[in-house]
Parts: structure tokens; C-alpha cells; sequence
């Protein structure tokens, strides 16, 4: 059964005895009495003394058979199916609990690399350095788990580098382009390190947000480079464009000077 539902135990007698009749009841397997609810016995058999310790259980005279019903708990925990053996006068029979709850992403937090666990988080990082991502599962699993990983953002892949995975986190098939993670079981969180690059282009800063089963957090990438003047071209503002440059210019006439940036701005500067 799935968890939350009830197994049932059906018992037989070898013959209706004309008397009340004793015999041993033992529960093992790999169930817990935290999976299990209280037992429920049909045809007036009770436990000895009305005691579940006794691990006793009292069958009035003339039955010949009965039932017993065991709730399971439906709790939240991702667990392995779990084995229920019930064991009535030295015959054993085997019932199963299946899970019903599901491995699922809960968090994931953008940090500096650099500055992991600072407070408030730093989530933000001058080109050249790493932004950590770390990856927060609902539970650890019993399993593998697989997960898609998605990258958006104003960051475009050649603002990024290679990608890093902990505690054995893989690609799917090691293949980036599957889009899909394989969490190993037993892990409750990992972290994706991601290297950004340090180019020469002069540029906004640019969001990189990751997003694993769903839940997305959003890193930023500063830009270290900066505007300046690479030449100054002085120019007979009536013959300009000329190789080599007329700079000469008779009195009364007019010269121009062509400022050179090393690269377009992407707002004012001075």
C-alpha cells in the first residue's frame, strides 16, 4: 500500500476452538512503529489485557479466522518502501509500504564565491571572479536524483566560464547540453560555481540567474573596464580624412580635433 492507507492481515485457524485461544503476535520488517498506526482486530479478538505489550492476542471461542488491520502514517519524510511482517502463532505474512513523497528543490541562494556565508550575502562579483550558487533539496534522496538546470539573465555564454559541481553532482550523460543534473542519493545540497570572464569590453552589469527544478536566484557580474581617450587627431576642418593628416591651416580658417575613446560608453563620462 501507499503510505496513509491500511494493510490487512487475514488469519486463519486450523478449526474454531470451543474455547478462547492464545497465540503470539510479533510485527517486524523494516517499518517503524512511527509508520505504523494503532492495530484493529475484527470477530471480538482483542489483545491480551487489552495490552498491544503483551504481543499476545486473545481469540474468543468459535472463531476460525480474522483480520487484522494496521493504518501506516503518511508522513513527509523520502524514504525506500518498507517491508510490514506480521507474525500470528509462528505464521508470518509480508506487506509493503510504498512512499508517496517526492524529492523537490527548496532553495538555491547566489553568492560571491570569495565571500560565501558573509551577511548580508554578497551575491554580486566583478568579472573575473565566480558566482556560487548552492542548491538546497527538499530532503536527501534514496535515489539519484535528476533535476532541470536552466541559465538566463543579461549574461550571455561568453561572459560565462566553465560550470562546477559539488558533492558529486554531475551533468546528465556528463553532457551540459541535456540541461538535466544528477543529484547522487543521500545529498541534501550541493553548490554550482560558476566562473565569469574577464574581457575588455565596457559594459552594464549583467544578471546571470540559475534556476534548478524550479527555484531560480540571481547573481550580477560588475564590469572592471573603463573609458579613456586612445588618440587625439588634429585635422584641417575643411580637408579632413586626408592620409596623412593636414593638420596646417591658414590664419582665419578653422581646425578640428577628432577624440578617440577606446571604446563606446554605455552612459555619459567625463
Amino acid at each position: 500500500v501507499e503510505e496513509g492507507a491500511a494493510l490487512l492481515y487475514t488469519v486463519t485457524l486450523s478449526t474454531a476452538s470451543p474455547t478462547q485461544t492464545e497465540h503470539a503476535l510479533t510485527v517486524s520488517g523494516t517499518a517503524t512503529t512511527a509508520d505504523l498506526g494503532a492495530f484493529a482486530f475484527s470477530d471480538g479478538v482483542t489483545w491480551k489485557n487489552a495490552d498491544p505489550q503483551s504481543g499476545i492476542v486473545v481469540v474468543p471461542a468459535g472463531v476460525s479466522g480474522f483480520t487484522i488491520t494496521v493504518p501506516t502514517v503518511d508522513d513527509s519524510a523520502v524514504e525506500s518502501a518498507e517491508s510490514l511482517v506480521l507474525s500470528v502463532g509462528g505464521i508470518a505474512a509480508t506487506g509493503t509500504i510504498t512512499d508517496n513523497d517526492a524529492v523537490s528543490i527548496s532553495a538555491v541562494l547566489a553568492e560571491d564565491a570569495a565571500q560565501a556565508g558573509a551577511f548580508p550575502v554578497d551575491s554580486v562579483v566583478e568579472e573575473g571572479a565566480a558566482l556560487q550558487y548552492t542548491v538546497s533539496l527538499s530532503a536527501p534522496g534514496v535515489t539519484q536524483q535528476e533535476f532541470l538546470l536552466g541559465l538566463g539573465g543579461s549574461a550571455g555564454a561568453p561572459d560565462i566560464g566553465a560550470i562546477a559541481f559539488s558533492d558529486g553532482v554531475t551533468w546528465k550523460n556528463n553532457d551540459p547540453a541535456s540541461g538535466i543534473v544528477v543529484v547522487p542519493a543521500g545529498v541534501g545540497s550541493f553548490r554550482i560555481t560558476v566562473a565569469t570572464i574577464d574581457d575588455s569590453a565596457v559594459e552594464a552589469a549583467e544578471s546571470l540567474t540559475v534556476t534548478v527544478g524550479g527555484v531560480s536566484a540571481t547573481g550580477s557580474i560588475t564590469d572592471n573596464d573603463s573609458v579613456h581617450v586612445s588618440a587625439v587627431v588634429a585635422e584641417d576642418a575643411g580637408n579632413v580624412g586626408l592620409s596623412p593628416a593636414d593638420s596646417a591651416v591658414n590664419e582665419g580658417s578653422f581646425l578640428r580635433y577628432s577624440v578617440i575613446l577606446n571604446t563606446p560608453r554605455m552612459v555619459a563620462t567625463r
